[in-house]
């Protein structure tokens, strides 16, 4: 799923928007990928460690979960805060205006992004793991859909990256 979405989505945006809106999109891609490798600080990890050790012992595991998620919620906030304040020096790099709002349409996906990858390492750890894999594939999903859409609506550019923040924020309900 995740192979065939990003082909839809570059073809999708390639083919209707044209190759400059795609090396936006793409642009932008890559600081989201980066900056959210950095929002969630590692704490997945942990919380999957713990949450898979003490699976079963729900006093054990609550707390585990409630401080994974408020540290994550944390990094995450201060992760989309300083992408948004750093949009403008993206967009020098890449010399783009277009990258730079791109880049703070994505951003507010960061915190979900961060509150997700948590929700992923708990639900993993609990060994729940259609639930897992549907929410991987969902993530992919949701955004060929969102791009699929904003080509239909005729959306600028930039603001397909909008899809990240809706991808994230609708996963964060699901899961």
């Amino acid at each position: 799923i995740l192979g065939v979405s990003g082909l839809a989505i570059n073809f999708l945006i390639g083919g209707y928007y044209g190759p400059a809106a795609l090396g936006v999109f793409n642009q932008a891609y890559a600081v989201y990928v980066l900056v959210s490798q950095i929002a969630v600080m590692g704490i997945h990890h942990s919380t999957l460690k713990y949450v898979a050790e003490h699976s079963g012992k729900s006093e054990t595991i609550a707390p585990i979960i409630r401080s994974s998620l408020i540290l994550s919620t944390i990094f995450g906030s201060i992760s989309a805060f300083i992408t948004v304040l750093a949009a403008d020096i993206f967009g020098m790099v890449f010399g783009s205006d277009q990258v730079a709002n791109a880049i703070v349409y994505a951003s507010p996906g960061l915190l979900f992004f961060a509150i997700n990858k948590v929700n992923f390492a708990i639900i993993n750890g609990l060994s729940r793991m259609k639930l897992f894999a549907v929410g991987q594939a969902a993530r992919f999903i949701l955004i060929v859909g969102f791009v699929f859409c904003a080509s239909i609506y005729g959306l600028q550019p930039e603001l397909l990256t909008l899809s990240f923040t809706v991808c994230e924020i609708v996963l964060t309900v699901f899961l």
